[in-house]
């Protein structure tokens, strides 16, 4: 019979907490204004819990920030965060509407979805 000693680290598990995120904030029935406005603030709740387990699992396995990004995982537009683009040229369609290009990093597209809105400054 062998003691605690005579045990190999390897043969050790190691319980090691690790320091995680806290989750995002769920919001409140109230907080939503029931018009089916894109994106709702449930939907926005949905997207920062994905982030956050992502983060959680990679924090958990111990990867670094670019081990898991690729250029197909990096989010264009943000729901929660400003992010600046260079305009490239305004086109006018009609009296009161306008075409604006935008250059995009990577020649990628926002893909938007039909009654999705833009908020720029």
């Amino acid at each position: 019979m062998s003691t605690a000693e005579e045990v190999s680290s390897e043969e050790i598990n190691y319980n090691v907490s690790v320091d995680l995120p806290e989750p995002p904030e769920k919001p409140l029935d109230s907080d939503c204004c029931g018009t089916g406005c894109t994106p709702c603030v449930f939907d926005i709740y949905d997207e920062e819990m994905l982030r956050w387990k992502k983060e959680c699992d990679r924090i958990r396995s111990g990867a670094t920030d670019t081990d898991l990004q690729t250029g197909d995982d990096i989010q264009v537009l943000s729901t929660s965060e400003f992010r600046s683009f260079a305009l490239d040229s305004i086109t006018r369609l009609t009296r009161d509407s306008c075409l604006y290009r935008f250059i995009i990093p990577g020649n990628r597209k926002l893909g938007l979805k039909i009654g999705q809105h833009l908020i720029m400054r």
